[in-house]
């Protein structure tokens, strides 16, 4: 529910502010910076980070529903865990894109340093995969090298577009942006 919150105020406090329309470039009140990629990425991400938070939400209340079995409930309980780990990750990428569309005309240093600083936060997925690793060097004495190798080679691939899907999406809504555009 935070995260539904944090979405919901950005999408109404939009980095860079509105527009007053004393320029005549833009009428006021849209968003300053509406012809900037990283300002479109940044609305993308926010809506993705609202959008999975809130099925995250319903995910856990359906689990909660004693009247489903077990079974359909662990696998929204499941569920709910990977759209919330979705959903801060689309959250992260929202910071990012807004404080660099912000920041890059004025203070270039500051805005990459933003961005290697979140990039941190996806060290999360290295440290899964590491211990995805280290799990499967039991097997090597039972299955030998090319088994256990073949076998985390897939989960890593796998594991990796399942956590990394929404700067997938990110990034190919913004490529149809700039191939087909908006109408």
């Amino acid at each position: 529910m935070l995260i539904i919150t944090i979405s919901f105020a950005a999408a109404f406090q939009f980095p860079g502010g509105y527009s007053t329309g004393d320029d005549k470039k833009q009428p006021a009140g849209t968003p300053e910076l509406v012809k900037v990629d990283s300002f479109e990425a940044f609305v993308v991400a926010n809506n993705l980070a609202a959008l999975c938070s809130v099925i995250s939400t319903f995910s856990v209340m359906f689990a909660g529903v004693s009247t489903v079995s077990l079974h359909m409930r662990k696998i929204a309980f499941r569920g709910s865990i990977w759209f919330l780990n979705s959903s801060a990750r689309s959250l992260v990428a929202a910071f990012a894109f807004g404080t660099y569309a912000v920041l890059a005309p004025v203070a270039r240093a500051a805005a990459v340093l933003t961005w290697v600083f979140t990039s941190f936060l996806v060290a999360d997925i290295a440290g899964f995969m590491w211990i995805l690793i280290e799990d499967q060097r039991a097997l090597l004495n039972r299955r030998g090298w090319y088994a256990v190798c073949r076998q985390v080679a897939i989960f890593s691939v796998v594991i990796t577009l399942m956590a990394l899907w929404p700067y997938v999406v990110i990034a190919g809504f913004l490529a149809y942006i700039k191939i087909f555009g908006i109408h």
